[in-house]
């Protein structure tokens, strides 16, 4: 199998990480990381220490997990277009070939990651061909229109070449159908085992430790896509319990509510965790948020803290997202300050063991194995397809 990745294997653990990591138990796995643009080496964004030091550094690793990871040295660039960016994909193709080669992988299940990705599907001699995609991407900080419209147009491109595509949400199944695609909604899941393990035992990071409970918290990339002013309106009303996050801070957008934030007694920015310790941080809260704001972006994502904060036992407040909605029965959803303010309240007041037990029943029902399991049936049943079959037109399947 090969993963072509939107950004280098190191860093906070995604939907990406845990699916490979599993898959690699059965077969060879290699996740390619981005390739480097012509224009990056035209900019001088990437340097020339980069670019000599990449002629030495060893381009493939092995993770602990198994999984092998190749990273794109930059006298391997990708043209953005034109004739030269069909060559020089060409000549990447090849040399991913022959890495995959290397560690075992001739004919692969190739996955793709994101929009811009077309010229590759069909270059690496692969059986099937999969576009994952886990967020809507056009809704991301920081592009304007004309952008957006060039992102919806080559992720159509790549949703017509590949044989299927998988999707991590319904609202992103709805955003994709179209005439020929076969869709595939696989949500976001848990590491169940992990999760539950660190809240039975209840060892707190120090730096955690330090901070007096009440606690409640987020853990995750932190930014625009959160509702800074819910929460500042929460610690203003609140002010002996805690807020915390755990995870990197994207400022663009968003810097002046986050120094707001950051000037408060009772708000706590703790930065990016390994992902190993991340269960111990959730175990240490009382309740675990999803503060999101709605918007083009957030209408279609899964977000992967759900589950985990389930895992733990924690109870669950969040804005109304629409993939928050179908556990409406088991997490607490508002939307308004006063709302959210006073949902976090009853959710500290009314916890039990009882309660505690009902999320991690749902969690059991929701981990990384169980979706590698589903999408391992979905590709046993493409792949013994005709491939005639595999290309015909029809509606996305969920």
């Amino acid at each position: 199998m090969i993963y072509l990745g939107m950004s280098p294997w190191e860093g906070m653990w995604r939907n990406r990480h845990q699916l490979m990591s599993r898959f690699a138990r059965a077969m060879p796995v290699l996740y390619v990381e981005p390739w480097v643009r012509t224009r990056q080496i035209r900019t001088g964004s990437v340097g020339f220490r980069r670019l000599v030091g990449g002629l030495a550094a060893p381009s493939r690793r092995c993770t602990q997990s198994g999984v092998h990871v190749l990273t794109s040295p930059p006298h391997r660039p990708v043209a953005q277009s034109g004739r030269f960016h069909r060559a020089s994909v060409r000549r990447w193709a090849g040399w991913v070939a022959r890495h995959a080669a290397a560690v075992g992988i001739r004919r692969p299940v190739l996955w793709v990651s994101q929009p811009g990705m077309k010229s590759i599907v069909g270059k690496l001699d692969e059986v099937l061909s999969i576009y994952h995609i886990v967020d809507e991407y056009a809704g991301y900080t920081g592009h304007d229109e004309s952008r957006r419209a060039a992102l919806v147009a080559a992720e159509d491109q790549v949703l017509d070449a590949v044989d299927l595509s998988i999707v991590v949400s319904d609202a992103l199944l709805e955003a994709k159908r179209g005439a020929g695609r076969q869709i595939f909604v696989v949500p976001n899941a848990v590491d169940y085992p992990a999760f539950a393990a660190a809240s039975d035992r209840g060892e707190e990071p120090a730096d955690l430790a330090a901070i007096p409970k009440p606690r409640v918290g987020y853990t995750g990339l932190v930014g625009v896509r959160l509702d800074l002013g819910l929460i500042g309106a929460m610690a203003a009303e609140q002010p002996d319990t805690q807020f915390v996050f755990v995870g990197d801070v994207d400022r663009r957008e968003c810097e002046e509510a986050l120094s707001l934030l950051e000037g408060r007694d009772n708000v706590h920015f703790l930065g990016r965790k390994p992902a190993s310790a991340v269960p111990d941080y959730v175990a240490g809260l009382d309740v675990g948020l999803l503060p999101y704001r709605l918007n083009l972006e957030t209408r279609h994502i899964s977000p992967l803290k759900l589950y985990e904060y389930l895992a733990a036992g924690k109870p669950v407040v969040s804005t109304p997202i629409p993939a928050a909605l179908p556990f409406s029965d088991t997490i607490s959803i508002a939307e308004k300050p006063e709302e959210f303010s006073g949902a976090v309240i009853r959710a500290m007041a009314s916890d039990s063991a009882r309660l505690r037990e009902e999320r991690q029943q749902l969690a059991r029902r929701n981990t990384w194995d169980d979706r590698v399991a589903a999408i391992g049936s979905i590709i046993h049943e493409a792949l013994d397809a005709p491939a005639g079959l595999r290309s015909a037109a029809g509606e996305g399947l969920s």
